[in-house]
This record gives structure tokens, sequence and C-alpha cells, in this order.
């Protein structure tokens, strides 16, 4: 009777050791067959916004709106295009530990005509009222 007890506790302990490896093959080979990661092609940053479009443009699409972001983009693609210049300036500050940077707009005489209605928007709210002064002095501007 003993070795009989002993024999059963020894065969159910082989079926839990071969459901055991069963379940450990099942998943190797779902992980082989269908848990694997895609291979995905690698990612290319662009650095130019797509033709026809403006960084402003670009980047109103990106996130659904007009931020500060598209309008400092469409400042530096302005003076990249030559329509403004952007000089930078330290400022010096209290016993100079607060220094910071100033930026001066600087509009162009001749401006090209392909400008789109929002370059033309920005260029007007900067430089128009301000008289016959072609510039504009933007302090510490932040990130």
């Amino acid at each position: 009777m003993l070795a009989h007890s002993h024999l059963m506790k020894v065969n159910a302990r082989r079926g839990e050791i071969e459901a055991h490896w069963l379940c450990v093959a099942e998943e190797m080979h779902l992980v082989t067959t269908r848990g694997r990661d895609p291979r995905l092609r690698p990612i290319v940053p662009r650095y130019e916004p797509p033709d026809g479009l403006s960084p402003a443009e670009t980047g109103t699409l990106v996130d659904n709106r007009a931020d500060l972001r598209d309008v400092t983009s469409t400042l530096v693609d302005l003076a990249v295009r030559g329509c403004l210049v952007i000089e930078e300036r330290d400022r010096e500050g209290l016993l100079g530990l607060l220094a910071s940077k100033d930026f001066t707009l600087r509009r162009r005489k001749d401006q090209p005509g392909d400008l789109k209605p929002h370059e033309r928007a920005v260029l007007h709210g900067i430089f128009v009222g301000r008289g016959d002064h072609d510039q504009f002095l933007a302090l510490a501007l932040a990130n």
C-alpha cells in the first residue's frame, strides 16, 4: 500500500512537471510566432517642412493649434529667407549675475511678394504702428 501511494505521488508530480513544460513550450511557440514586435524602419528626422508648407503650418498641423513656437518658427524662417534680420545681444544684469539675451528684429526693405497670409500677419503685427522704424527690440524672449 505504501508503494502504491508513493507511486501515485510520483505520477502526480510527473504530471505537474509535464504540464509545466507544455505551458513553457506553448509560451515559446506564441512568442516566436506572434509576440515579437514588428521590425520598423528607422525614423529619419526632417529639418525642412514638407513641400508647400511653412514651418508654422507644419507645427499647427502636428498639434492642432497655433502657438508661440509656430510664431517663432515663422520668424526664423523669414530670417532664413532674407525678409528680416535677427540680431542677438547680451544684456548685462545685476553684478554680471543675471545676464540675459535680447533680440533685435530688423525688417529688410525689399520684401518678397510670395509671402503667405500668416507670414504677412506676423510681419504686420511686429512692425506696423512703429512709424517708419524698421526694427523691433524683443526683450528676453523665453523658450
